[in-house]
């Protein structure tokens, strides 16, 4: 019943996994603004390129795939939409 806009945020946690103490979240930002999508955020980080930069892949409510590299701590390029050979996005 809420707003359907998505929001990803990062947590540095002080404890353990099994008891976590989080710290207040900072947002993600990709480009200059925080890294946002329709719907429930879905992400998943790794080096998808195999380059050896971090990037983010975040789902959302439509099957779209939005994709951003890391440029510096909590920050990320502008996402793109993850797109097929032909220029299409990925549904």
């Amino acid at each position: 019943g809420g707003p359907l806009r998505g929001f990803l945020y990062a947590f540095k946690n002080t404890g353990t996994l099994s008891a976590p103490v989080l710290s207040r979240g900072r947002p993600i930002v990709g480009g200059e603004t925080p890294l946002e999508v329709y719907g429930q955020c879905a992400p998943a980080f790794g080096d998808f390129s195999g380059e050896g930069r971090t990037a983010v892949v975040c789902g959302e409510f439509w099957n779209i795939l939005h994709f951003a590299e890391q440029t510096g701590p909590f920050a990320f390029e502008h996402p793109t939409l993850v797109a097929d050979g032909a220029g299409a996005p990925v549904l």
